[in-house]
Parts: C-alpha cells; structure tokens; sequence
C-alpha cells in the first residue's frame, strides 16, 4: 500500500476524531465520545475474536463485543453533583448500549458450533473483554477526569500516534538493529528511540498551548516518557498476538493499515498509563 494512501486515509482518520472531540467540546457532553469509541472497541472486538477463529478458536463472540464496548459505559463522565453519573447521561449510555448491541448482534455472525472446550471458550471470550474491552475503556476514564477531560485524550493521542508515526519514518531510513525480531521484525531500536524523543518533545509542546496546561514542564516531559514506552509495548503486544493467531494484520478494513486493533493497538496500553500517571501527578 502506497504512502499517499496512508496519508490520505490517516486525515480522514485524524478529521473524523477531531470532529467527535468538537462535538463534545461544543455539546459539552461526553455523547460523541461515547459513541465514537464504542464503536471502535466493538469493531476491535470483533477482529480479536475473528483472528482467533482462523485458527479454530471459538469464542463467545457476541457475548464479547457488546461486553468489550459496554465497559465504556462505566466511564461515562458525571454531570451530577453527588459523583454519580446523571440522569440523562445515564439514558444516553443505555441508548448506546442498545444501538451497539442491536448493530453488532444483527451483522455479525454467531461462533461456530464446533464443540469446543466451554472453558476454553470462556476464556478466550474473557481475554478479549480485557485486552480490548477493559483497557479500551481507560479512554473514557481519561474523558472523566476532572479538570483534564479532553485535553487528556487529545495529549495521549498526539503523543501515541505522533511518536508511532515518527519511529515509522526514522526505522525505514535508519533503522539497523531490530528491537523484537521475534515478535515485529520491521520495529527497530533506532524508530523506538525517536518515538521516545518526539513524544516527550510533542508532550512539552502540547501543555504549553493555551487550554492545554495541565502539566508542569518537567510533568510533561516524564508523561511523553512513559506514555511513549507504553505506546511501544502495546504496538508488540498486538503483535505477539497476532504472530500467535496466524495473521499479519487483524483485518483490512482501514486501507494502508489494516484493521481497527492495528489502529488502536498503542492506545490499549497508553491509555491506562496515562489515566493513572495523571492522577499520580495530583491533577485530578
């Protein structure tokens, strides 16, 4: 797949989230988000479970993905006074529920029956809900943090993608020793130590804009640092996995990418880290 298509669907990409978190911003609400991501965790749900099928792993797919997208629905921002979510946000979150559950049990097939171990098939259903569902769900839990809210999401997805898309072009040019050749071949020491600089350069410089101060220099520096590493580890954690099911990508539904896990693959692990890092760092 040619860089100019990489390019061009990367954009839409990037236009599309910016318009959700618009949405929000404007709304005041986390509605757009909500929807947005659940959607995406629904759609990486399915081609975990889907990877696994290709190597005769069954699972409880259904069951899977409207769990996986319902995790999110626990760190849906609170309006309310008494740190329980509101009346109509709670409404909005069920809404979501039955659109996702609707959409996804009407288009995606059910498991196969192939009498496969039912603890087997529990756990791979488990490991799905956790890796996707659970640690994609700390996106939303970033969205409810007090006084960070979108900022949060917006820094860990700049420094995420920024330092992905930097170790992309500095490993093709440079790139000479292999940082995992028995999970990612094509990832080298070279890209990841530029991923490293970019993200702590792009977190000094994301904070220092007006709106986004919500670190100290020095806070930020460590969070573009650590959120980077974790970036990192969760780009080879999907890739173990897939080495383990069989495949090269988990699908190709995003053109120059692959599939959705792909996409989001770096975000699984940032997230979390960076949702705990920023209550560490007292700014909650």
């Amino acid at each position: 797949m040619s860089l100019a298509v990489r390019g061009r669907v990367g954009t839409l990409i990037a236009a599309g989230v910016g318009a959700l978190l618009a949405i929000d911003w404007l709304t005041g609400t986390a509605v757009a988000s909500l929807v947005g991501a659940g959607f995406v965790i629904a759609l990486a749900a399915a081609e975990f479970y889907d990877m696994a099928e290709r190597r005769n792993l069954t699972a409880f797919k259904a069951a899977g993905i409207a769990a996986s997208a319902a995790l999110l629905l626990v760190a849906v921002p609170s309006r309310g006074s008494s740190g329980w979510p509101s009346r109509a946000d709670i409404f909005a979150a069920f809404l979501c529920f039955l659109l996702w559950w609707l959409a996804f049990a009407a288009i995606l097939p059910r498991p196969a029956r192939t009498g496969a171990n039912i603890r087997a098939r529990l756990a791979l259903t488990a490991l799905g809900i956790g890796y996707v569902g659970l640690l994609g769900s700390f996106i939303m839990r970033l969205r409810a943090l007090p006084e960070i809210g979108l900022q949060g999401i917006v820094l860990v997805l700049i420094i995420a993608k920024g330092g992905d898309v930097t170790a992309y072009f500095v490993g093709s040019a440079f790139g000479r020793h292999k940082l995992a050749s028995n999970v990612s071949p094509n990832k080298s020491i070279e890209g990841s130590a530029a991923n490293l600089g970019i993200a702590m350069l792009l977190a000094l410089a994301v904070t220092r804009l007006p709106g986004m101060d919500i670190l100290r220099p020095w806070q930020a520096l460590t969070f573009g640092a650590v959120v980077s590493a974790a970036a990192q580890a969760g780009d080879l954690v999907e890739s173990k996995i897939k080495r383990r099911f069989g495949a090269k990508d988990s699908s190709s539904i995003v053109p120059g990418f692959g599939g959705v896990l792909d996409l989001i693959d770096c975000l699984l692990l940032a997230a979390p880290v960076a949702y705990v890092m920023l209550v560490i760092m007292g700014r909650t």
